[in-house]
């Protein structure tokens, strides 16, 4: 939890704010700004590979030498001095009101009257820290590797809202197991469908698990998650009734979340300064509607990103779109390619062009390997700018996909091999001088 000192008076203050009662604490979890929209530090979708920087951004990024240094994977992602905190504090702040959520929760008497509601609190609070833990992870710690698990470094496991108690380095595995049993957690207190789609649900918890089981490259347990999400509701947006033209074309609450999260992402994404992968951009269809729905072409011919839900903060919560992939990713390494084939089609056949005139034609695959490789692609079109991309190439760099990066920035090329150090994002160099953590190895 260790940040800049307005930060940490800050808290402490919420830790004596007198959070009494379980509408205190549903209060504390409905902040939508301090718990959903700070559901990711990002660094991770600024460090991959959807879009890229033009030099005359590059330079104008000099009252801030860390979005320099994370667009090339470099020391300092935070600044030259590593003191900066976006992200990395606003994230640990989430941490922060769930301990304090849970902590005071542990104190009340609840009537029999009493228990839906502190149910479905308390299930939000071990919901939502077991998120936020599971993001940090994904962005500052190798990816899960069963053979190295228990000696690589994880990240600071806060449990308490006691400022005072120091902040340590558990291994990946230890991690893991933590966010795990949080999502179990709460898993048996919420309920199936949220009151909001700013609320955890079962739903969103299955689908939870399905993206931490995925990280893990555990696939049959994230298939049967990703399932158990769509049992209860598999709705999908049809983008054939999209206004695609529109600003924003995909409402901000639409029947294909489970749970709202985004993240204020950083002034480098695609929806602001960066502009697409040219070649990513080029993969999509003619008559696939997410060409137009998630892009705008501009002026000098570029593209940018406008397919976030409802406004320009990147979407990071779960949705039904993805479960489908997860579903069928997990079929297709399985060897069910039929089966992995019909889910990918449930998805595209709401993302093609699909009217009488020019009907929709199934996706079909020749082999399990090839169905697989038909999953990978749509996915990473479907979830741009979702904050899974470098969880994606951490893990598939892990299975032999050998995908490199490269940047060209200041006249140098920076290349980031497949299974390096630099994927695990360097930690601020504050934090580690006030706890003593160790950083990351180079």
């Amino acid at each position: 939890m260790c940040s800049c000192k307005k930060y940490l008076d800050q808290k402490n203050n919420l830790t004596n704010s007198g959070v009494e009662t379980v509408s205190d604490v549903q209060q504390l979890l409905d902040d939508v700004v301090s718990v959903n929209l700070a559901a990711s530090p990002y660094y991770g979708e600024c460090s991959a590979d959807n879009y890229y920087l033009t030099q005359q951004v590059l330079n104008g990024m000099s009252y801030y030498k860390g979005y320099e240094e994370t667009y090339t994977w470099g020391k300092y992602p935070f600044d030259a001095a590593g003191t900066d905190l976006p992200g990395w504090g606003a994230t640990y702040a989430g941490v922060m009101i769930m301990n304090v959520a849970l902590e005071a929760l542990d104190k009340m008497t609840v009537t029999e009257s009493q228990r839906q509601a502190f149910n479905s609190v308390r299930g939000s609070a071990f919901a939502f820290r077991s998120w936020y833990f599971w993001q940090l992870v994904i962005a500052f710690s190798k990816a899960y590797n069963e053979a190295t698990a228990d000696k690589d470094l994880g990240i600071p496991l806060r449990l308490s809202a006691n400022l005072n108690e120091a902040s340590t380095r558990p291994s990946v595995r230890q991690t893991y197991t933590q966010i795990i049993n949080d999502l179990d957690a709460a898993l048996k207190l919420l309920p199936n469908r949220p009151q909001t789609a700013n609320r955890p649900c079962k739903q969103s918890v299955y689908g939870m698990l399905a993206n931490v089981y995925l990280s893990m490259r555990q696939y049959d347990k994230a298939g049967l998650y990703a399932d158990s999400s769509l049992q209860i509701n598999r709705d999908l947006l049809d983008f054939n009734t999209l206004n695609a033209s529109a600003t924003r074309p995909i409402s901000q609450y639409n029947n294909e979340i489970s749970i709202y999260l985004v993240t204020y992402g950083r002034p480098y994404n695609a929806t602001t300064k960066g502009f697409v992968d040219t070649l990513l951009y080029k993969s999509y269809a003619d008559n696939d509607l997410r060409k137009i729905v998630f892009f705008k072409k501009n002026s000098d011919g570029t593209f940018s990103f406008k397919g976030s839900f409802g406004q320009n903060y990147p979407f990071v919560g779960i949705a039904n779109d993805e479960m489908f992939l997860v579903k069928a990713e997990a079929e297709a390494r399985a060897g069910n390619s039929e089966k992995a084939m019909e889910d990918l089609n449930i998805l595209m056949r709401n993302r093609m062009i699909n009217t009488p005139a020019q009907p929709f034609v199934p996706i079909t695959a020749s082999s399990a390997q090839d169905a697989l490789q038909k999953v990978l692609t749509e996915r990473r079109k479907e979830l741009i700018f979702r904050e899974r991309r470098w969880m994606d190439i951490k893990r598939l760099n892990l299975e032999n996909a050998n995908i490199i990066l490269t940047r060209n920035a200041n006249g140098q090329i920076y290349t980031l091999l497949p299974n390096a150090n630099r994927y695990a994002i360097p930690l601020p160099e504050m934090v580690l001088k006030v706890s003593g953590m160790p950083q990351n190895p180079e």
